[in-house]
């Protein structure tokens, strides 16, 4: 049973990253939208137990790595036996879709559908990026309706993947800032076209969604997406899309 009386930690179990945040009561407006103090931490390493309180909290998850959870899981319940673990699937998120199948739409992919169709405007569509092991771009049509959206590999996987199936590609890690276009190296040149090429499709895929809309869509970046903001110029920053969504889904449905 959930219990109202206790702190709440909101948390998304992504493949390489661990999020959580802490939101205020929902009787404040908008409460759901930016957190008043968030964590990350790798899958693996220890959570910052020391940043919460000793009292029992409840923990709301959402996953996309079943391995990655339950280690989780079970270390809450040894460090914090009086925890209460509650879990949110993809078919349980508030929103109307036109997927082929909701309960296979990745949790982060449609928390963050759940929480831009809450922000964008009335009849205006929403494209979201979020980026991660993957870059997700996702659509919500006018109607607040979310339709799927694109797949592709993020830039660390993309350069591990070039090392791993040529002979002499090295291993780059990927920039974080822009790098020059032009390679004057190899290394250079790996790092321009995973930068680069990443952008471009975001930004191709965007445009793609929004063909033939009569009034542009909001476009949101948030999570790893915010790497790009710097040239996200007309783009709306949200750096927490996927733990607001979860956030508020789940006081959606613990409400009466």
């Amino acid at each position: 049973m959930n219990d109202p009386s206790r702190p709440r930690l909101i948390v998304d179990v992504g493949n390489t990253s661990i999020g959580a945040a802490e939101f205020a009561g929902s009787g404040q407006s908008g409460w759901w939208r930016t957190p008043l103090r968030h964590w990350n931490w790798r899958p693996h390493h220890e959570p910052p137990w020391h940043d919460w309180p000793d009292a029992p909290i409840e923990w709301v998850v959402a996953s996309v790595n079943h391995r990655v959870r339950d280690e989780l899981h079970s270390a809450v319940a040894e460090r914090r036996p009086n925890d209460q673990w509650q879990e949110i699937v993809s078919s349980q998120f508030p929103i109307v879709t036109e997927v082929a199948n909701k309960s296979a739409v990745g949790a982060d992919r449609i928390a963050a559908a759940f929480a831009a169709n809450r922000l964008r405007e009335r009849d205006r569509g929403a494209v979201v990026i979020d980026a991660g092991s993957a870059i997700n771009v996702e659509w919500i049509d006018p109607r607040g309706v979310f339709c799927g959206g694109a797949i592709l590999p993020g830039m660390a996987m993309a350069a591990r993947a070039l090392s791993l199936d040529t002979e002499l590609l090295p291993r780059v890690a990927p920039a974080h800032d822009p790098p020059r276009a032009v390679g004057r190296d190899t290394t250079e040149a790996i790092r321009s076209g995973l930068y680069w090429g990443a952008w471009g499709a975001i930004k191709e895929l965007a445009a793609e969604f929004a063909r033939g809309q009569s009034t542009p869509p909001h476009v949101m970046l948030t999570g790893g997406g915010l790497l790009w903001a710097e040239l996200a110029h007309g783009m709306e920053l949200h750096p927490h899309l996927v733990l607001s969504g979860i956030a508020l889904a789940w006081h959606e449905l613990q409400s009466p």
